[in-house]
């Protein structure tokens, strides 16, 4: 697959647009059916009313507290006359033992015994199985609490068992969906945990929010009691029920602080030494002092909650402070709205416990506050999966771009297969490379355009830093180090310099970037008609590859630096030794007409006895200056200290002579003593070496 097609794109929207479409299905799904199923939920009949106690006093058992007629109750009623033996006498109670019987017939008798949240079991369903001769005979109820004022029955109706669990499962359809998706966020962060490569680099910490989703998922599914009704087990979802949300302190607090800047572990240890102390605490209590958790329950919860809420607004106030004097911005602002909805739901729910206590559905505002917190984490989380995955993926190209420039000789000669690789990938009409002259202009050194363009000759066009240059440079400090220009329009009035270049060359879109080196500005890359989806994206690889070309560019300069010491005498100015014989042995075409000049300074070595060295450096100067003048910067070599040669290219031996002579006269004008040796080889040469002998015995004669 090409480059330009795995560039990737931000998909949390899609992420988060298909998460709401199955939400949106499910929610569909319900309001559609539930209505059907109770329109058709079978031979259930409402039997609340007409109950009488032993006392006489008449009842209609739609929520029967026990506690107001002490710890134990017995009711009773007729039943109706047309039962069926499919019929059941269905209802819920709420630690309490039953005790069911028609007449003086025992027919049903339910108590658990202890557990390991101690005597009480919380809520349960009953189905009483019936008989059609039961019918018309009196039923009675026998109602004992397990705690004083606290055992309750509820929702009396006769029919099908079947029916009466289908029913009271849709009832609790919706709770029970809601929790079931928190759960299922949470296993599907444990798998997205175990393949995210980069783990240190996560915004936060995903096993610590799969492990609240997790804990307060199961707790509220637990907390429907549709576990119960699937399974007809009490005893195992209630020690559940009690003792998961007693540990789900801990991964709270973990979790706030993995968003946090400064990570001090010391509050880790805290979080973790005051969950276990609660939790082991509610234990003890429960084995050593036989206190029954549907006593110490709600007090270890509200403490848990208020110890893990103080000790994260502590975690919160700590970093915020440390961001302050840092200068660094916070990294929990994107979580404050999922934070603050969780929290007031969950006090929602807390307080409404403590005070009333109602046998129903807990949990109802902490199931939509907590899957709002972990739907707006993991949006967070995928968007810098998503920025993750770019990364990953310039990185790859990016290194792919430096091997193909690698790939060639040079590092001058590198810059431009790199800029034909990024070309052909991302598809701009241009991509243009402007250097600082130095002279407060800045020169187009290296340009790629598409196929079927023409060159710009950029290489001719001279921007002027100030009114250009320092006006884009102000753009690229404001804007992240970038400047992205969608439609030249809108920078008619703030940069109506660059505005001009682009109508002028009628370009459509920019992307430009600086090229900076210890702190100074010394060009910019620019891709020019970049397709407008991948904007964005040429920015970030921009931003990314810019620090590369700086480099390049660097080495470029100084292999040219190394490449004139190596092939240049400093002192005079002309080619070194070095650069001759390279020449002579390499570059010179021997089988053409050429002139070859040897020269000599006279009093060379008598200047420098007299007058230092700089005398002499001074003569060797003029000199060179004066054969450059004639025969050209690249043909002027200097052989020895007083010894220099030149190669003159004429077509006709007057014409070199003349020019020796004229460079003859040059020095003698700026006062020079020197001899001159010259040979022409009209047709060439079999030996250089000869011509170079004959030219110096003539340069010594002379």
């Amino acid at each position: 697959m090409s480059d330009r097609n795995r560039v990737i794109r931000p998909v949390w929207w899609q992420v988060a647009v298909y998460i709401l479409t199955v939400m949106l299905l499910i929610s569909y799904i319900l309001i559609t059916t539930v209505p059907y199923f109770f329109e058709n939920s079978g031979a259930i009949r409402n039997f609340t009313g007409s109950w009488k106690t032993e006392e006489g006093e008449s009842l209609d058992i739609t929520d029967l507290r026990v506690g107001r007629s002490g710890n134990e109750i017995v009711i009773h009623r007729a039943l109706p006359s047309s039962l069926t033996d499919g019929d059941c006498l269905c209802f819920e109670s709420y630690n309490a033992v039953i005790t069911v019987w028609v007449d003086d017939r025992e027919i049903y008798s339910y108590h658990t015994g202890e557990n390991l949240t101690g005597r009480g079991y919380g809520m349960d369903f009953h189905e009483v199985p019936l008989r059609v001769t039961d019918s018309g005979r009196e039923i009675r109820i026998h109602v004992r609490g397990l705690f004083k004022r606290m055992p309750r029955i509820r929702n009396l109706c006769l029919g099908p068992a079947v029916d009466y669990v289908h029913r009271c499962i849709l009832i609790r359809s919706v709770p029970a969906m809601v929790s079931l998706f928190i759960l299922l966020l949470g296993l599907v962060m444990v798998l997205v945990y175990f393949r995210i490569p980069d783990k240190e680099n996560m915004p936060f910490d995903i096993l610590a929010l799969a492990a609240m989703s997790l804990i307060i998922g199961a707790f509220l599914i637990m907390d429907t009691q549709i576990m119960q009704l699937l399974t007809g087990n009490v005893r195992i979802w209630r020690e559940l029920n009690r003792t998961l949300p007693l540990l789900a302190a801990y991964p709270c607090v973990c979790f706030i602080h993995s968003i946090t800047v400064q990570k001090k572990r010391i509050y880790l240890h805290i979080a973790f030494f005051f969950n276990m102390a609660i939790f082991l605490s509610v234990l003890l209590l429960r084995f050593l002092g036989k206190v029954d958790l549907a006593r110490s329950f709600a007090p270890a919860i509200a403490f848990l909650i208020a110890g893990a809420v103080i000790l994260m607004v502590i975690v919160l106030v700590d970093d915020g402070l440390y961001c302050r004097e840092a200068g660094i911005p916070l990294r929990i602002r994107n979580y404050y709205p999922g934070l603050i909805i969780f929290f007031v739901c969950a006090a929602i729910d807390t307080t409404q416990y403590l005070i009333t206590r109602q046998l129903g559905i807990y949990g109802r505002f902490s199931r939509f506050g907590m899957l709002v917190f972990v739907l707006l984490s993991l949006s967070q989380f995928f968007r810098w999966w998503t920025r993750d995955r770019a990364t990953i993926e310039r990185d790859r190209f990016i290194n792919r771009a430096l091997q193909y420039a690698a790939s060639y000789g040079s590092t001058g000669d590198s810059i431009q297969p790199m800029l034909t690789y990024m070309g052909n990938e991302l598809r701009p009409g241009r991509i243009a490379i402007f250097e600082d002259q130095g002279n407060g202009r800045y020169r187009g050194t290296y340009e790629w355009h598409r196929d079927g363009l023409q060159a710009a000759g950029l290489d001719l066009l001279y921007l002027p830093y100030e009114g250009f240059v320092d006006e884009q440079y102000r753009m690229f400090a404001a804007n992240n180090r970038r400047l992205i220009v969608r439609d030249p329009e809108e920078f008619r009035e703030s940069l109506p310099s660059l505005y001009n270049i682009m109508r002028t060359y009628q370009i459509r879109t920019l992307v430009s970037g600086a090229l900076e080196s210890g702190g100074r500005m010394i060009g910019f890359l620019t891709f020019l008609d970049t397709p407008e989806e991948l904007l964005e994206e040429t920015a970030a690889i921009i931003e990314l590859i810019s620090y590369f070309v700086t480099q390049m560019i660097q080495r470029r300069e100084e292999q040219k630096r190394l490449e004139f010491y190596s092939y240049n005498d400093s002192l005079s100015g002309a080619l070194n030794r070095r650069a001759f014989r390279e020449f002579v042995d390499g570059g010179l075409d021997l089988t053409a007409p050429f002139g070859y000049l040897a020269v000599n300074i006279n009093g060379y070595e008598a200047a420098n006895n007299a007058f230092g060295y700089e005398a002499g450096d001074r003569m060797a100067g003029t000199l060179v200056q004066c054969l450059k003048e004639v025969f050209g910067d690249g043909h002027v070599y200097r052989m020895a200290g007083a010894g220099f040669a030149a190669f003159g290219f004429e077509t006709d031996e007057a014409y070199f002579e003349g020019d020796v002579e004229r460079a003859r006269k040059l020095a003698q004008e700026r006062e020079l003593d020197v001899s001159f040796g010259s040979v022409y080889c009209a047709y060439g040469t079999m030996s250089i070496d000869k011509v170079i002998r004959h030219a110096e015995e003539l340069m010594r004669a002379d």
